[in-house]
């Protein structure tokens, strides 16, 4: 009797199963033909054992594959047994591409492509992990691809995994970083400086306003003629609010530049012309009268 021959195979894999004759009495060395569902036949390999024989083959087809085995040109009676023969799982075989997998932006749809063929059979397992829970949409391309597309929230650090038959394909984890949507062209700044000319020893404020602009780094910097830097201080006084300011230590032409997300907002780069320092403390008036009348006073 034929005995722990497995239904379902991989391919490229040496299978083997037994052929118990211990109460046969006398029965010749059977011959095992395994026909592949693209009609090739190949001869199995035998190893005699106390109680019969040990039969190994290996098929090289995916799909139903016949197997007979005969005794002296018949056929047993069970035969032919029938087993199905699928592409065992290779995960190193997978590929993933695309600009999601690198990152993107908020609120806008990044794609990348994962192809298994060749791969085998096995489960397809994806997630993607961050800030924000990212929705997520599979086109399967029936080739052997599939097309993914996921919706990033919030801004930050996104992990993608992408598994086949459990196991990591090459370059999972992903790391891709989602930045957050801005319009620089949204944020406002205001100040005095804007209508007059400041003076040496002034101080000079500038507002700045990008609650509209989105999230996104702002960054001011101000340099005389020479393009030497002048230290300015920039305060957060609330989300989105900022002021900007500084002294500026002699006259002359200045330039104010104020980036939102590596951008130049509106007004920026701005010039200004710093004016001579008066010291209105120091200012006497001479030969004025000691009284003077208005009339009706």
């Amino acid at each position: 009797k034929v005995m722990n021959m497995k239904e379902v195979i991989k391919v490229n894999v040496e299978e083997d199963f037994d052929i118990n004759i211990e109460n046969a009495g006398g029965l010749p060395e059977p011959k095992v033909y395994i026909k592949s569902p693209v009609g090739t036949t190949i001869l199995a390999d035998l190893e005699q054992v106390s109680d019969g024989y040990i039969v190994y083959y290996t098929v090289e087809d995916d799909g139903v594959h016949n197997i007979t085995v005969m005794f002296d040109g018949v056929s047993f009676n069970k035969t032919p047994f029938r087993v199905k023969a699928a592409y065992g799982a290779e995960p190193s075989r997978c590929r993933a591409f695309g600009e999601g997998l690198n990152g993107g932006e908020v609120n806008v749809p990044a794609h990348f492509t994962i192809e298994t063929r060749g791969a085998g059979t096995g489960g397809l397992g994806l997630t993607v992990e961050g800030p924000c829970e990212a929705h997520i949409e599979c086109q399967d391309n029936g080739d052997g691809s599939c097309d993914v597309t996921y919706l990033p929230t919030a801004g930050g650090e996104y992990i993608i995994n992408i598994l086949f038959a459990e196991e990591h394909i090459p370059g999972s984890p992903y790391k891709a970083f989602v930045e957050a949507s801005f319009d620089p062209g949204k944020v406002t700044m205001t100040g005095s400086c804007l209508q007059r000319a400041p003076k040496v020893k002034d101080e000079v404020v500038i507002d700045l306003d990008a609650t509209a602009a989105g999230a996104a780094k702002l960054e001011c910097d101000v340099a005389d003629a020479d393009g030497r830097p002048i230290f300015n201080d920039l305060v957060e006084r609330s989300p989105g609010i900022y002021e900007m300011s500084f002294s500026p230590r002699r006259e002359g032409l200045l330039t104010v530049t104020a980036k939102y997300g590596g951008q130049h907002v509106p007004k920026s780069p701005l010039k200004l012309n710093v004016g001579t320092y008066i010291n209105m403390a120091a200012i006497r008036l001479y030969g004025l009268p000691e009284e003077v009348y208005v009339d009706g006073y």
